[in-house]
Protein backbone atom coordinates (compact mmCIF):
# COMPACT_ATOMS: atom_id res chain seq x y z
CA UNK A 1 0.00 0.00 0.00
CA UNK A 2 3.23 2.27 0.01
CA UNK A 3 2.40 3.13 -3.62
CA UNK A 4 -1.24 4.28 -2.58
CA UNK A 5 0.05 6.22 0.00
CA UNK A 6 2.59 8.46 -1.87
CA UNK A 7 0.11 8.60 -4.95
CA UNK A 8 -2.37 9.83 -2.49
CA UNK A 9 -0.10 12.59 -0.93
CA UNK A 10 1.49 14.27 -4.17
CA UNK A 11 -2.47 13.96 -5.32
CA UNK A 12 -3.60 16.43 -2.92
CA UNK A 13 -0.43 18.70 -3.17
CA UNK A 14 1.10 18.31 -6.25
CA UNK A 15 -2.15 20.98 -8.18
CA UNK A 16 -1.57 22.93 -4.63
CA UNK A 17 2.24 23.43 -5.42
CA UNK A 18 1.59 23.79 -8.66
CA UNK A 19 -0.48 26.82 -8.06
CA UNK A 20 2.26 28.56 -6.02
CA UNK A 21 4.77 27.83 -9.10
CA UNK A 22 2.26 29.47 -11.29
CA UNK A 23 1.84 32.45 -9.24
CA UNK A 24 5.41 33.19 -8.54
CA UNK A 25 6.73 32.71 -12.13
CA UNK A 26 5.16 35.67 -12.94
CA UNK A 27 6.60 37.66 -9.65
CA UNK A 28 10.23 38.84 -9.27
CA UNK A 29 11.43 36.52 -7.06
CA UNK A 30 13.59 33.87 -9.04
CA UNK A 31 14.79 32.68 -5.77
CA UNK A 32 11.28 31.71 -4.20
CA UNK A 33 10.24 30.57 -7.64
CA UNK A 34 13.49 28.10 -7.96
CA UNK A 35 13.23 27.04 -4.46
CA UNK A 36 9.51 25.81 -5.16
CA UNK A 37 10.79 23.98 -8.36
CA UNK A 38 12.79 22.43 -6.55
CA UNK A 39 10.04 21.28 -3.79
CA UNK A 40 7.90 20.20 -6.95
CA UNK A 41 10.81 17.47 -7.95
CA UNK A 42 11.18 16.79 -4.35
CA UNK A 43 7.56 15.34 -4.72
CA UNK A 44 7.51 13.99 -7.47
CA UNK A 45 10.99 11.85 -6.87
CA UNK A 46 8.87 10.47 -3.54
CA UNK A 47 8.88 6.87 -3.23
CA UNK A 48 8.20 6.10 0.42
CA UNK A 49 6.35 7.79 3.34
CA UNK A 50 9.82 9.00 4.85
CA UNK A 51 11.02 11.04 1.64
CA UNK A 52 7.20 12.51 2.14
CA UNK A 53 7.78 13.73 5.86
CA UNK A 54 11.47 15.19 4.27
CA UNK A 55 9.13 16.74 1.57
CA UNK A 56 7.21 18.45 4.71
CA UNK A 57 9.74 19.12 6.45
CA UNK A 58 11.44 21.19 3.51
CA UNK A 59 8.43 23.17 2.63
CA UNK A 60 7.53 24.45 6.41
CA UNK A 61 10.77 26.41 5.93
CA UNK A 62 8.50 28.64 3.34
CA UNK A 63 8.35 31.17 5.61
CA UNK A 64 12.07 31.23 7.26
CA UNK A 65 14.28 31.59 3.86
CA UNK A 66 13.69 35.40 3.66
CA UNK A 67 11.44 35.09 0.49
CA UNK A 68 9.52 38.52 -0.02
CA UNK A 69 5.77 37.05 -0.45
CA UNK A 70 2.69 39.30 -1.48
CA UNK A 71 -0.91 38.74 -0.03
CA UNK A 72 -1.74 36.62 -2.64
CA UNK A 73 1.48 34.42 -2.86
CA UNK A 74 0.92 33.76 1.03
CA UNK A 75 -2.75 32.61 1.02
CA UNK A 76 -1.59 30.01 -2.10
CA UNK A 77 1.54 29.40 0.40
CA UNK A 78 -0.65 29.05 3.16
CA UNK A 79 -3.17 26.45 1.65
CA UNK A 80 -0.09 24.10 0.90
CA UNK A 81 1.20 24.12 4.25
CA UNK A 82 -1.66 23.59 5.76
CA UNK A 83 -2.85 20.30 2.94
CA UNK A 84 0.61 19.18 3.78
CA UNK A 85 0.61 19.64 8.02
CA UNK A 86 -2.65 17.46 7.55
CA UNK A 87 -1.21 14.64 5.53
CA UNK A 88 2.20 14.90 7.75
CA UNK A 89 -0.19 13.99 10.33
CA UNK A 90 -1.78 11.47 9.12
CA UNK A 91 1.32 10.18 8.15
CA UNK A 92 2.72 10.47 11.48
CA UNK A 93 -0.61 8.86 12.73
CA UNK A 94 -1.13 5.83 10.39
CA UNK A 95 2.58 4.78 9.52
CA UNK A 96 2.46 1.86 7.22
CA UNK A 97 -1.21 0.76 8.31
CA UNK A 98 -2.20 3.41 6.00
CA UNK A 99 -4.94 2.23 3.39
Amino acid sequence: MQSNLVDDFRGELRPRLYEVLKYLGDQSDPMAFSWYVDLMAQLDSAACEEDLLMFSVELSKAAFLGFQYDETAWRLIDDLLAHAQQLAHTLSATGSDYH
